[in-house]
């Protein structure tokens, strides 16, 4: 383990969040587009996002003031992660021009670790099988899933 902070989001099935070893899952309670808006700083957390990209996903048409809109909307993305998380600070950090997770915090996806099983899936398919008996894949119709990481199961 690399000494970093981790966060998991689940984003298969109902958006829920969790972190450490002993995850408590908790469910969301932001509005649409607040969570719209968080889900892709998730999506991309491994990269910093320019102010311009957000803009034009986001306030592409219907905003007077974009850049306030924008300041607006990490203001409220950030009170809604100090909910989610009270003892962490600084989870969206501000950098020239762009926004992106702070570096001292390792973002767990159940997607990633989805695309993470079907790609060993495609390079051995006699395990295939074994990956979607054993509970390590996610059911289509499934509001959850068990999965392993690095650190541990996935709840």
């Amino acid at each position: 383990m690399n000494g970093k902070k981790i966060i998991r989001f689940r984003l298969l099935g109902p958006f829920s969040w969790g972190e450490g070893e002993n995850d408590r899952w908790r469910k969301n309670t932001a509005g649409r587009k607040e969570l719209s808006f968080l889900q892709y700083l998730i999506v991309n957390h491994a990269r910093n996002i320019p102010s311009e990209e957000l803009i034009d996903r986001f306030w592409a048409e219907g905003s007077n003031d974009p850049i306030n809109a924008l300041r607006g909307m990490l203001y409220k993305v950030r009170k809604f992660l100090r909910e989610m998380f009270p003892e962490e600070e600084n989870m969206i950090v501000t950098l020239r021009g762009s926004y992106g997770w702070n570096p001292d915090l390792q973002i767990e996806l159940d997607s990633e670790r989805f695309e993470l099983i079907c790609k060993e899936a495609r390079r051995q398919p006699e395990a295939a099988a074994q990956i979607l008996s054993g509970g390590r894949c996610p059911c289509i119709e499934a509001t959850s899933w068990q999965g392993t990481t690095a650190t541990g199961p996935y709840p």
